[in-house]
């Protein structure tokens, strides 16, 4: 399978002409200024990213992030799910008076699953800072050289993109670390970050940023002040099953739902309303008998972004190498960036 798409989620030919997103599109009849966002960030987007107009799910996501309530967003591939928290975290954190320093240390923290996500966040990250260059960002991830990642940490990182398990060896062993300041944690891609083992580290993140919430964790864990700074805690999930749901009961604090049909608040309304649910990679017998009887399956069945074009050609098997080179080729002789998953 051949997935192909440009390197702005929303930068396809209605979004570059300016047009609004008309019923049943993934544009929204408003501008980012109607959001609330600051001019200069809405100009930048504009002029220098190619965003003309939000797409339904920012639209429905920016003003409540900007009002400080935690947020649960079911939100699929190519929808612009970035900008959902990047624009109003930066929005925020330049409106600063005095302005943000490194020696304050981390002050969002977003956590991805992979680093290939972690490098395209990164970079769109760096993008939107260029008109607000006090505001540093930064990344560390597995595969790094973990000393320059500690020298960078040192010096002072106010947006930090990282991978769960190097952001738990940072927060055990770098001393140097200031992370006491956050006040934002985004979760991008929650169900994959689950998916592929993180649960343990996730839990253990919480617990070192004072930012868990449950009763059953706070009688257990007395001797764990909680931290004196609010966050605000932000999760993505383009599915949404019994782990991403324990996510949400022990990091988010009435949250709002967005991009969730009535099946699914149902969903996230009962699985909340089980007690005693074990760790984020295994329930207990008892959690996973009631959980069971949920319609989880269905939450899996989500709709493909309309702007995402899928191929797929069968071919003898040794002529896969060659035409997949030829495809290649034909793609990067195209104007514009291309990205391509094979």
């Amino acid at each position: 399978m051949e997935e192909i798409r440009g390197e702005k989620e929303d930068r396809n030919s209605e979004a570059v002409k300016g047009g609004r997103g008309n019923d049943g599109g993934i544009f929204a009849s408003c501008s980012f200024a109607d959001l609330g966002l600051h001019s200069s960030l809405c100009e930048h987007l504009k002029d220098k990213m190619g965003f003309q107009v939000p797409t339904q799910i920012q639209a429905q996501a920016i003003p409540v992030i900007l009002s400080g309530r935690d947020v649960l967003v079911n939100a699929a591939t190519g929808t612009g799910k970035t900008i959902v928290y990047l624009a109003p975290i930066i929005h925020l954190l330049q409106m600063r008076n005095p302005r943000v320093q490194r020696s304050d240390g981390t002050l969002a923290l977003v956590l991805v699953p992979t680093r290939e996500l972690c490098m395209q966040v990164y970079e769109i990250l760096q993008k939107l800072l260029r008109r607000f260059i006090w505001i540093v960002p930064g990344y560390i991830m597995g595969g790094e050289n973990r000393a320059k990642e500690k020298a960078r940490l040192r010096k002072g990182i106010s947006v930090l993109i990282a991978t769960p398990g190097r952001l738990l060896d940072h927060l055990k062993n770098t001393s140097s670390f200031i992370y006491t300041n956050i006040q934002w944690i985004v979760y991008d891609e929650a169900d994959r970050i689950l998916e592929l083992g993180y649960g343990k580290a996730i839990e253990e993140i919480l617990d070192f940023l004072g930012s868990r919430h449950g009763s059953t964790f706070e009688q257990k864990n007395k001797m764990i002040k909680p931290s004196k700074i609010s966050k605000q805690n932000l999760l993505l999930s383009a599915t949404l099953n019994d782990k991403v749901n324990h996510l949400a009961n022990i990091s988010l604090q009435s949250p709002v739902m967005i991009g969730l049909d009535d099946k699914k608040v149902s969903l996230i309304t009962r699985c909340s309303s089980v007690k005693q649910l074990s760790s984020l990679d295994s329930h207990s017998d008892e959690g996973s008998e009631q959980l069971s009887t949920l319609p989880s399956q269905s939450l899996e069945n989500y709709n493909l972004p309309a702007q995402l074009i899928q191929r797929y050609l069968k071919v003898p098997c040794g002529s896969r190498l060659a035409l997949l080179l030829s495809i290649l080729k034909s793609i990067f002789r195209k104007a514009g960036s291309q990205k391509v998953w094979y």
